[in-house]
């Protein structure tokens, strides 16, 4: 099958994937990760997919005739042990890579420096820079079925990422990170996340709390005798605080203040 695609000598072929290679190994042994070393094994996984279609004899990279050429190829050159989520989204970043280059310019260094990963790139430049099509009355139930399939992929691709992100993160951190460090982290973190993932970790550390009073109980600060936890706040948020009826967050020990005091049984038999 003859095709228009141009061929690349042999001697820049060997240096894309040498230093694609390279990359790879420094992303696998260091925690950091850089982004142009993902822009070095992208360059080596287009010159694969080209690679791979003239060998399938296919103009589109998908069908299974195609998917083991390209594992083979992926083996052969010491690169098969990428993502393949990874590996689809840095290959649609190396696609877009004029625009995409062109957004990352408009960020701070900070932002740049934190944006490294292709998964994150390439979800922050979609965010930015596309609008959502606005739908018809004419759209029918199946494709708007899919749209939301799509979302709630893209929902949980983003939540993994988040995942190895603060496994790397775990991984990094001295293991005499005090109380102070965890707190700050976490008021650094929580507010850029979804209000679901903020009300999840809320419920989390309020059961923490709740083991902790549990396992070292405080004195008694009432005659009652009932004991009452601790509570935590981060940036505003007391993870102790219940809603009341109409929509007010009383703590748990103000809440003790407005019940109203009853007789026991005995007490009122004495009078």
């Amino acid at each position: 099958m003859t095709t228009d695609r141009p061929r690349i000598v042999r001697r820049d072929r060997s240096e894309i994937i040498n230093a694609a290679r390279a990359a790879w190994r420094h992303l696998k042994s260091d925690d950091k990760t850089d982004f142009q070393y993902w822009l070095k094994i992208g360059a080596a996984l287009k010159l694969g997919r080209e690679e791979c279609l003239r060998t399938a004899g296919t103009n589109r990279p998908s069908g299974k005739r195609y998917a083991k050429t390209m594992n083979e190829w992926l083996k052969r050159e010491h690169l098969g042990d990428i993502d393949q989520g990874d590996r689809s989204r840095l290959l649609e970043l190396m696609d877009n890579l004029p625009a995409i280059s062109e957004w990352r310019e408009t960020l701070t260094q900070t932002e740049r420096l934190r944006l490294n990963h292709p998964s994150s790139v390439l979800r922050k430049w979609q965010k930015a820079t596309q609008r959502p099509e606005p739908r018809t009355n004419a759209q029918s139930q199946r494709t708007r079925g899919r749209a939301r399939v799509a979302n709630q992929d893209a929902e949980v691709e983003g939540l993994r990422e988040q995942v190895r992100e603060l496994e790397a993160a775990r991984e990094a951190a001295p293991a005499d990170l005090s109380v102070d460090a965890l707190i700050a982290a976490l008021e650094a973190r929580v507010p850029d996340l979804p209000m679901r993932e903020q009300v999840a970790i809320a419920e989390k550390l309020a059961a923490i709390v709740q083991r902790i009073a549990a396992a070292h109980p405080a004195p008694n600060r009432r005659r009652s005798g009932r004991r009452t936890a601790p509570g935590i706040t981060i940036r505003g948020l007391n993870l102790n605080a219940r809603p009341t009826a109409d929509g007010e967050e009383v703590d748990s020990e103000e809440e003790d203040d407005r019940r109203p005091r009853t007789r026991s049984r005995k007490a009122a038999r004495a009078l």
